[in-house]
Parts: C-alpha cells; sequence; structure tokens
C-alpha cells in the first residue's frame, strides 16, 4: 500500500506513520517529492486502511493489489530512469533495444542489428546461456555468444545487453556488456 503524506506533514508526523508501519511488519519505501512524501509499505498484512488515515498528517492511503507495487506510478510519480551507456532508459526518447531470445549464431543477429540500428535502435540484446529445463537441449553458446554478441553491437554501433541466469555467469557476462 502507499500512504500519501499531507504537502504539510512535518517530520514527527511521517516518523510516527513509518513507526506504525514497521510496528505492522511492513518494509517500507520513502520518497520524498515537491509536494508530498509518499511511504510505499511492503508485506502481505492486511490493515485497516482507515487506522493509518487517522493518524496526524495522512491524507490519504491507497491499496495496490498489482504484483509489481515497488514500480507503480502511485508510488514513483517521476517514473524510473536507468542509465546504461550512454542511454537513459526511462522517459524520452523511447530507448529501442531488439535482438533473438537467444544467440545461436552470427548470421541472424548481424541481421537483427542491421535493422535495428537502421530504425534508430540504441541496444542490441541476445542470450549466450539458454534457461532450459532440459539437460539434454540447447543450453547456449555461452562466452562465444558473448562474443558474438559484443562483436556485432560494435559494429553495428549499438550497446549490447544480455541476461544472467546464473550468478556464477555474473563476471564472464560482466566483461562483454
Amino acid at each position: 500500500m502507499i500512504v500519501v503524506m499531507e504537502p504539510n506533514a512535518t517530520d514527527a508526523q511521517i516518523v510516527t506513520v513509518v513507526d506504525r508501519l514497521v510496528h505492522l511488519g511492513f518494509d517500507i519505501h520513502r520518497s520524498t517529492g515537491a509536494q508530498h512524501t509518499l511511504l510505499g509499505a511492503v508485506g502481505s498484512r492486511l490493515v485497516d486502511a482507515r487506522e493509518l488515515e487517522l493518524l496526524g498528517g495522512v491524507n490519504k492511503v491507497v491499496r495496490i493489489s498489482s504484483p509489481y507495487k515497488l514500480a507503480a506510478r502511485a508510488f514513483k510519480p517521476d517514473g524510473t530512469q536507468i542509465k546504461l551507456g550512454n542511454v537513459t532508459i526511462g522517459g524520452e526518447p523511447v530507448v529501442l533495444i531488439g535482438g533473438p531470445s537467444v544467440i545461436e549464431s552470427r548470421e541472424p543477429l548481424a541481421a537483427i542489428a542491421e535493422v535495428l540500428a537502421q530504425q534508430g535502435g540504441h541496444v542490441l540484446r541476445g542470450n549466450a546461456f539458454r534457461a532450459s529445463n532440459d539437460p539434454f537441449g540447447f543450453q547456449g553458446l555461452g562466452e562465444e555468444g558473448l562474443r558474438l554478441l559484443r562483436a556485432t553491437a560494435d559494429e553495428f554501433k549499438l550497446l549490447a545487453l544480455s541476461e544472467v541466469n546464473d550468478a556464477a555467469q555474473l563476471e564472464l557476462v560482466a566483461r562483454y556488456v
């Protein structure tokens, strides 16, 4: 849930609300904007919103039943921006990211990268490791796939992006993307 504080709520009132929410078992994420302080209360406990609305300085309590509480626009009205190389994801202009689900060879990767670059794309993405329940199925090209991704992204002046399916892959993937 999100607790929207009054624009003139004092620090003491905000601390009181935070303390109450923590006492009820919530993790609190505070966002102080130009007009309001928002308190994102993350937890599975059901609480009567009216109880919180009676606390000093509270404007309203908004229930969020969606699974994406931390990404909700009501919690973070200015949006989220992520810096990826020289590109900022979030806001304007829209960042175009494209690529294959799994890198299998250079030819299809280069064909996608060429179209992506021609259309003003920014990021070439592709997975070098395939998450699969079948131990005998194609597992991806691994480091060779990462080399192909890096070389192809460089050739078409795109950034490179890949997923990490296991913490053991992190350092290897970081060398190429």
